[in-house]
């Protein structure tokens, strides 16, 4: 896929309802993370959605913020994963198990149910300490929450 095909592409998204957006980017960030660290990475989205001032007020807008998760952008090769996998779902009535399980997860995260919200709290960010160490990280206005496989989870004061 070209740059402009896939910005095309992407673009596309702004179009797609929470859970579909929600999706997507647990597919696109957490697919190979255990069930609860595909809920924590949905969470941020969430939770950034219900803060006032920094993040967009709504689901789909804060997950496709620019810059603000990696498989959104342009040059991240796992957007163009995201974009084929999408297009089999919305093709193929059975749908992948991959695919399900990060849609599981979504659902999981925007439903608020209390035992998720006792369990993973309020994250905002995460990162993969292998992959990088982003500047955030070590701002005092970071308390770091936990680790859930290979992704570590803050909470930024607000």
């Amino acid at each position: 896929m070209t740059a402009h095909e896939l910005k095309i592409e992407r673009d596309r998204l702004y179009k797609m309802d929470d859970v579909t957006v929600l999706t997507a980017l647990v597919y696109g960030e957490a697919q190979q993370q255990p069930r609860l660290g595909q809920v924590a990475v949905a969470r941020t989205v969430v939770v950034r959605s219900k803060t006032s001032g920094k993040w967009k007020p709504s689901i789909r807008g804060c997950a496709l913020q620019h810059r603000q998760y990696s498989c959104f952008n342009l040059t991240d090769p796992m957007l163009e994963r995201i974009i084929i996998a999408l297009k089999r779902e919305q093709s193929d009535k059975n749908g992948s198990k991959i695919w399900e399980r990060c849609r599981d997860a979504a659902e999981e995260a925007i439903r608020d149910k209390p035992d998720t919200l006792k369990l993973l709290g309020e994250p905002t960010h995460y990162f993969n300490p292998s992959i990088v160490v982003p500047y955030w990280s070590r701002s005092p206005k970071m308390t770091e929450l936990y680790t859930i496989d290979d992704h570590k989870f803050y909470q930024e004061a607000t």
